[in-house]
């Protein structure tokens, strides 16, 4: 290698042949290792066990010529340690680690050792020093690695968490107007129903589905600009679009539903708070469609109390004794987790004959 190759040439006059070369081994291994990553841990591994053997077969007396070598066989090895340290995977990482830092800090016995008269503290200092070089090597590199891995941590937060989100607008959108689909279709099933009647259900359903395929548009589209590295548009629906809700759920099924909301609940509302409350008038309504079949009337209501809070009742006279309370799934679970987040209360339950489901939701204030 290159790099090898300058470095044996320059020590080769001053060092001699052997301590050129081995000098020069060890600096190779370092442009190897920045060149190609996935080598680290093998030119680290390598680099240690050539010259620890290095060390074990080095003749006596060592000439005092080698202690450049030496000093430039222990810079390599350090750098070495670092890139370990950094880049290689787990398993690699601390015994191929600490057998480079070994090789690195016992490098200097192959000169102290080797003397005519070694006393010990001259073989103490150099590899104190050597120590040293190791441990702040190690500091960096290792805290360098745990800033990787706090920001991989983060990237793969944030992905699950936009995956979340998109699921649960398939669920919230999606699912709702699939299940007008699906009611519309099974009471054409059920009939009869004369023409001017089948074609209305039939226009319900093709309504229906030009809403789910709008729905499944945004989420596709929001997907790829999430995928692109572009932050994910917030959603846009609030209360203002209940009535178009409510609306559509009437003319795609059996049962009826009548929207009572206060007149500044759309005007005074965070957009995160709107968005919520149209989420969880979606999802009650999907519920009665599902669960409800015999349901004939949904109400809606939005209220504003003197706190400043806004609260979200819908109630429904289906057979609340068939329906058993959900648990888990993206849908009330996820909206309950949703709704205290914003700092609010959700709860769902049988009520009279039918069910309730109500939320609180702050509604003066702006949510962080």
């Amino acid at each position: 290698m290159p790099a090898g190759a300058l470095c044996a040439v320059c020590l080769a006059p001053v060092a001699g042949p052997a301590g050129a070369i081995m000098a020069a081994a060890a600096v190779a291994t370092v442009p190897a290792a920045l060149w190609r990553p996935r080598w680290t841990p093998a030119l680290a591994g390598l680099a240690a066990v050539v010259s620890l053997t290095a060390d074990l077969v080095t003749p006596s007396p060592v000439s005092h010529r080698v202690v450049l070598t030496i000093a430039v066989e222990l810079v390599a090895l350090v750098v070495q340690v670092a890139l370990v340290i950094r880049r290689a995977p787990a398993r690699y990482a601390i015994p191929l680690g600490a057998l480079t830092a070994t090789a690195a800090i016992v490098l200097p016995l192959r000169f102290t050792l080797r003397q005519p008269a070694p006393r010990l503290d001259d073989a103490v200092v150099p590899c104190a020093m050597a120590s040293f070089m190791v441990i702040c090597a190690v500091a960096v590199s290792g805290y360098l690695r745990l800033l990787d891995h706090r920001k991989n941590a983060a990237i793969q937060a944030a992905r699950r968490a936009q995956r979340l989100e998109l699921a649960g607008d398939l669920h919230d959108f999606v699912a709702h107007d699939v299940t007008g689909i699906v009611v519309a279709a099974q009471s054409l099933l059920a009939g009869p129903f004369d023409s001017e009647q089948a074609e209305a259900v039939l226009q319900s359903i093709e309504k229906a589905g030009m809403q789910a395929l709008s729905s499944m548009d945004r989420t596709v589209h929001a997907l790829r600009e999430t995928e692109a590295g572009h932050e994910r548009p917030r959603a846009t629906h609030g209360v203002a679009d209940l009535p178009e809700l409510v609306g559509r759920f009437s003319a795609t099924g059996t049962t009826r539903a009548y929207l009572n909301a206060h007149p500044d609940a759309g005007d005074t509302l965070p957009r995160e708070v709107a968005d919520t409350a149209y989420r969880i008038v979606v999802e009650a309504l999907t519920n009665v469609r599902r669960h409800a079949p015999d349901a004939t009337r949904a109400d809606v209501v939005l209220a504003m109390d003197e706190e400043g809070r806004l609260s979200i009742e819908v109630t429904d006279d289906g057979q609340a004794m068939l329906r058993q309370r959900p648990s888990g799934g993206t849908g009330l679970a996820g909206l309950t987790e949703r709704v205290a987040v914003l700092g609010g209360a959700l709860d769902a339950g049988p009520h009279l004959s039918g069910w309730r489901l109500t939320a609180t939701l702050p509604a003066r204030r702006r949510i962080p």
